[in-house]
């Protein structure tokens, strides 16, 4: 599993993958969108359906400051 939080673009990544490319293995992908507050969250899915990630456009929103620094910072 790896965590990653980019400052930059507000988004973290949570993958449920070892030592593989969320990118490459990710065919499907579902956005969980609350169009109320524009709090977006991706659900990236392998061939066989099975959960890789997900992912948090607004991750300071979303996410707890303290569960942030505990993600690898990124860009």
């Amino acid at each position: 599993m790896d965590f990653t939080f980019e400052a930059n673009n507000d988004s973290a990544y949570i993958s449920f993958l070892t030592n593989e490319s969320r990118w490459s293995q990710a065919v499907r992908s579902v956005t969980l969108l609350d169009t109320n507050v524009r709090e977006d969250i991706v659900l990236d899915f392998d061939d066989d359906g099975h959960l890789i990630g997900l992912e948090f456009l607004t991750a300071r929103r979303n996410l707890r400051p303290e569960v942030l620094k505990q993600a690898r910072q990124q860009g």
